[in-house]
């Protein structure tokens, strides 16, 4: 079984799940017909509840593994999520 915040269960952790993650919490019906299983991995920070408390914590988690990354790739990265968590914190 893929850990939580492996949505798409590619073995990795990263902005496609984070993509994904956006998406399923933007669309609750969507999310209303994943299996049990599916809605554990959506649970990040597993608390039970699918939200934007595990956006962030996804954006968080894959902070931590570009911060090793200290290519170019690395830092666009690294603007990328600083960006995202700012309009996260500023959504109503």
């Amino acid at each position: 079984m893929a850990e939580p915040g492996d949505i798409n269960r590619d073995g990795k952790i990263d902005n496609q799940d984070l993509e994904l993650l956006r998406a399923m919490v933007r669309n609750t019906p969507l999310f209303e017909n994943l299996s049990d299983e599916e809605k554990v991995l959506l649970d990040v920070n597993r608390d039970g509840e699918v939200n934007y408390d595990d956006v962030i914590r996804l954006i968080e988690m894959i902070k931590s593994k570009v911060d090793q990354d200290h290519s170019e790739q690395g830092e666009t990265l690294r603007r990328s999520i600083s960006s995202l968590r700012n309009k996260l914190r500023s959504a109503p």
